[in-house]
């Protein structure tokens, strides 16, 4: 019982500090977009385009987004999908 809730405790601890983080990203580049003069409705969802194409290159660079040459599936180096390691390069791990 001890390790369940350990492990309860640590991934609600991940959950409750990737929340603030995005909300912190999101004001921060939320401001940048104003300060460039971008209007409101501009700069709304100017974070999620930054986020999405970050993402996406990541995805890119590991092999992990590939049109139509292959299925995204298992990776030649391991049993990780390669989409797997392309969130794991994002985040640092």
């Amino acid at each position: 019982m001890t390790a369940r809730w350990s492990r309860r405790t640590t991934v609600a601890a991940v959950l409750l500090l990737a929340v603030i983080a995005a909300v912190v990203s999101y004001s921060h580049m939320f401001e940048v977009a104003l300060r460039h003069g971008g209007p409101v409705w501009h700069a709304s969802p100017f974070p999620l385009i930054v986020a999405y194409e970050l993402l996406m290159r990541e995805f890119r660079a590991t092999g992990a987004y590939e049109v139509r040459s292959q299925p995204i599936g298992p990776s030649p180096t391991g049993s990780r999908p390669r989409w797997a390691l392309a969130v794991r390069s994002v985040g640092g791990g």
